[in-house]
């Protein structure tokens, strides 16, 4: 069963996050739970602060309208979902819940920025969700819709840690039946004769196809090959040098990178 985590904040960008989770979890054979976290509001009155209740019952009221809601409408199509409340801030109640080995094997999430800024594109919130949990992570960007996955992109650099990554995306693919393509963009001139990941899993009985690009700018090649294979997901492991390290630090400050309509897997290894 491959159980999928959608928090929602019950904007546009969180439905949008949901659907493309719930016909996602049709694929996979999954079940979807939604999570809203609420963060408490106090108020000072006449020196005393206090906590406002009154707004958290509201919200735990429009939790359960929404979940009642989304779930006539997906009556007709398959498994109905379920949801949880909780108090606390976004990213530390998710680390937590991540550290529960019985939760949930993935985290979907939508996006939550609109610069050409990375951090400010995938939002520094669900940056920081990908960055801290345990679990992969799928951001989801505004513009992204579900047609199911026919290609799935697996950023390497050949790290031994890539292995492990690249056998829960193989596992990913086999399951929606998609294509693997492991990519290693050589920035620096060297030979990688052995192309370690894709022997590894070769060895293993899994179909991949490996690719090696040859560029001086990361970021550059994988747009384009994104582009010209019309990848549905590109997934990535937070031990990537270069880009994802770029990607996860708090100070950065790069033009969007991946195409707004491609969907960012994080898997922590």
């Amino acid at each position: 069963m491959f159980d999928i985590l959608v928090p929602t904040d019950f904007s546009d960008t969180a439905h949008n996050a949901f659907e493309y989770a719930y016909r996602l979890s049709l694929d996979l054979g999954g079940r979807v739970r939604l999570l809203h976290v609420y963060r408490p509001e106090f108020v000072q009155m006449e020196g005393v602060v206090n906590l406002r209740t009154k707004s958290e019952e509201q919200q735990r009221k429009r939790l359960e309208k929404y979940t009642e809601q989304v779930n006539k409408s997906i009556a007709k199509r398959g498994r109905l979902v379920s949801s949880e409340f909780k108090v606390g801030f976004v990213p530390d109640t998710i680390y937590t819940m991540c550290q529960n080995q019985g939760m949930e094997t993935m985290i979907v999430l939508g996006s939550t920025g609109s610069s050409r800024s990375l951090k400010k594109m995938f939002g520094s919130v669900s940056l920081e969700v990908a960055r801290r949990c345990t679990k992969p992570v799928l951001i989801i960007p505004p513009q992204a819709k579900y047609y199911g996955i026919e290609d799935i992109v697996y950023a390497t650099d050949h790290s031994i840690n890539d292995v492990e990554a690249g056998r829960y995306v193989y596992a990913l693919a086999q399951q929606l039946k998609a294509r693997l393509h492991l990519i290693h963009v050589n920035t620096d001139g060297q030979d990688y004769p052995e192309k370690s990941l894709q022997q590894t899993l070769s060895g293993e009985g899994m179909d991949v196809v490996y690719h090696e690009i040859k560029g001086a700018d990361v970021v550059d090649a994988l747009n384009s090959y994104t582009l010209a294979q019309h990848v549905s997901i590109v997934a990535m492991s937070t031990e990537v040098r270069g880009f994802l390290s770029d990607l996860f630090h708090k100070s950065v400050s790069k033009r969007m990178a991946l195409q707004t309509t491609v969907p960012l897997l994080i898997i922590h290894v």
